[in-house]
């Protein structure tokens, strides 16, 4: 597979991981409102804790493939060295702060969303041949 094929690949792969993130919150923002004794609310702490389990699983590995391909494109000379490695770290402490994002009824949540969006957009413009710039403004990892 070519590089820029393994960047979209890449960068589908972040956009599903987003989109996980995303069903968490949803799911989230109406806990809030039950009350937090009840049978519903602990059934459904305990469904968001296996998936936020599931997330910490899968994410490193994302992380890590992702880690390789853009060592990879900047071998290649595809990459420059502008802060993806960066943005992969920043998702990584966003990964590791899940528990305490359900925990806290997901203030956390949007940001880790948008942290992996701007990187499959990064991976995107790569695999377009474009430079893959962050924004400046990405969480402290």
């Amino acid at each position: 597979m070519s590089l820029p094929a393994l960047a979209e690949s890449c960068a589908r792969a972040l956009r599903s991981f987003g989109g996980s993130l995303k069903a968490l919150e949803a799911v989230l923002q109406p806990l809030s409102q039950v009350n937090p004794d009840g049978v519903q609310a602990t059934e459904t702490r305990a469904v968001l804790a296996d998936s936020v389990a599931l997330l910490q699983r899968e994410g490193p590995s994302l992380l890590l493939r992702a880690q390789a391909l853009r060592l990879r494109l900047h071998a290649a000379g595809l990459a420059a060295p502008d802060g993806l490695g960066a943005g992969l770290r920043a998702l990584q402490h966003q990964i590791d702060a899940l528990p305490e994002v359900v925990d806290g009824l997901g203030e956390g949540l949007p940001r880790a969303r948008q942290v992996a969006q701007d990187l499959a957009d990064a991976f995107d413009r790569l695999a377009a041949g474009q430079p893959a710039s962050l924004p400046a403004d990405l969480p402290e990892a």
